[in-house]
């Protein structure tokens, strides 16, 4: 009588101890997925930043094009100043 019901007991334990296990294991895989994810994310933008820096074997020809290309940023600020008189 007592053998049969540790028996169940044991039995009982197993089926809650593998229903923990499986939440656990799946809280996990989750976990992992998700930070993935965020690695991923990080990674994107970590590439869309380093595409906007000049490379050293680009130097001469950015250096170049900012000569060809100056900008003037008062420009908005004279018309401003132009257009009221």
């Amino acid at each position: 009588m007592i053998a049969k019901q540790r028996e169940e007991r044991l039995r009982l334990q197993l089926i809650e101890d593998s229903k923990r296990i499986e939440k656990e294991v799946a809280a996990h895989k989750e976990n992992l997925f998700l930070e993935s994810q965020r690695a991923d994310s990080w990674l994107t933008e970590q590439q869309q930043e380093i595409d906007g820096h000049v490379r050293a074997q680009d130097v001469e020809r950015a250096i170049e094009t900012a000569l060809d290309n100056p900008v003037d940023y008062e420009f908005a600020i004279d018309l401003v100043i132009y257009s009221k008189k």
